[in-house]
């Protein structure tokens, strides 16, 4: 999946405003598992909007959530109710990233097509080993909204210290996802090296070049 690094130079800077705003405005904004509700709620009062969060009945296969948009200022996330307590957190964030994101070249009403295509394209990335490329413009802002929504619960600072906590066997992916109650295919994604070079290329941009390790790892997910 090819990513562009001008838009991830402008969300890493977004999401540090984010981060920059918690730590500053919540009381104990640092808190470990990151909370949604502060980043919900700052986001609102960032961009002036009423974001409501809805957990709703649906038999849905692939589509786990979804985020209306109203011309008021009112944003509804509706998230599926039988999705696991770490998924649904990762799923409110993810919507949440698409309105922090809120280019008009990343709005869709092709819900169907975005839908199709995102499983496409996952079928792709697994037979390629993710070197497939994006069909269109809705696909590559559905993956920008899923780094986004790592960075913010899974900020570089955390991912730093675990680097070295995996290297030396003191932790794992599957500890990790119970401590920052995210799931564990997102911890996974987190560590890969090629979405590592991503993320730190994506923190470098708005802290200035910090040097981020990204070598070959082989950690087991137990």
């Amino acid at each position: 999946m090819i990513v562009e690094s001008k838009r991830l130079k402008v969300l890493f800077r977004k999401a540090a405003q984010v981060e920059a705003e918690i730590r500053a405005y919540v009381i104990a904004g640092d808190k470990i598992p990151v909370s949604v509700e502060d980043i919900q709620s700052t986001v609102g009062m960032m961009y002036t909007l009423t974001i409501e969060k809805h957990i709703v009945p649906v038999n849905t296969t692939y589509l786990q959530s979804m985020m209306l948009r109203y011309a008021n200022g009112r944003i509804r996330i509706l998230v599926k109710a039988a999705l696991p307590h770490d998924e649904k957190r990762f799923a409110v964030c993810k919507e949440i990233s698409h309105v922090i994101m809120d280019e008009q070249e990343d709005w869709s009403l092709e819900v169907l097509n975005t839908i199709t295509n995102l499983i496409e394209v996952s079928r792709l990335d697994i037979q390629t080993e993710g070197k497939s490329t994006a069909p269109n413009g809705a696909i590559i802002t559905e993956k920008l909204a899923a780094y986004l929504a790592i960075e913010l619960l899974y900020p570089h600072d955390l991912r730093e210290a675990d680097f070295v906590a995996l290297e030396k066997g003191e932790t794992s992916f599957a500890k990790l996802a119970l401590r920052y109650e995210i799931p564990l295919k997102e911890i996974e994604t987190a560590h890969a090296e090629s979405l590592s070079v991503i993320l730190c290329a994506g923190h470098n941009q708005r802290q200035g070049g910090v040097l981020c390790r990204a070598k070959s790892r082989s950690w087991s997910a137990t």
